[in-house]
């Protein structure tokens, strides 16, 4: 308590949220800052009830801004449960690269296309999620140094993937 005492702004609270029984573990908040209290994102009234509890258990008079920082501080981290985006397995790289071998990238070679990759590496992919598959894909490929460029063959204009070094 006498820490607590000594004390001022956002390490106030966060001391009497970590020694208060009541308070500890009840807070939590993502990387992005969204406040949790008691399991529910935390809103005014919430803030509210803090700042009076802890004015009047502790004696703390802070700002928003300091009751903000305190709590995030003294919050348990939520890590994301599911993670989206493109990370890709090492089967689906040696799938792509395989791809590649059949089909050596060059500068010449115009029938190298997102959608020609996906058909060979994730056919299931490439009809249940497209996007997704597209974007799995164009990392991949750039992973194997090759570049994507808009290019007319044949009448289609299609992005169309070519070797970094123009070989």
């Amino acid at each position: 308590m006498i820490e607590i005492d000594n004390a001022e702004g956002s390490y106030k609270v966060y001391l009497a949220i970590k020694s208060d029984a009541k308070l500890e573990g009840k807070f939590s908040c993502t990387r992005d800052g969204v406040q949790y209290y008691k399991g529910k994102k935390m809103n005014e009234p919430d803030f509210s009830e803090v700042s009076v509890y802890l004015a009047q258990k502790y004696r703390i008079v802070c700002s928003k801004d300091e009751l903000k920082s305190g709590i995030m501080a003294a919050s348990k981290r939520i890590q994301p449960q599911l993670i989206y985006g493109t990370n890709l397995p090492e089967d689906f790289r040696d799938k792509v690269k395989e791809y590649l071998k059949i089909n050596p990238p060059s500068f010449r070679r115009y029938d190298i296309t997102t959608d020609a990759v996906a058909e060979f590496v994730d056919p299931q992919g490439w009809e249940e999620q497209q996007r997704l598959t597209e974007m799995k894909i164009a990392k991949a490929l750039k992973e194997q140094g090759l570049q994507k460029v808009r290019v007319s063959y044949k009448g289609e204009r299609k992005m169309r993937w070519f070797p970094i070094s123009g070989a």
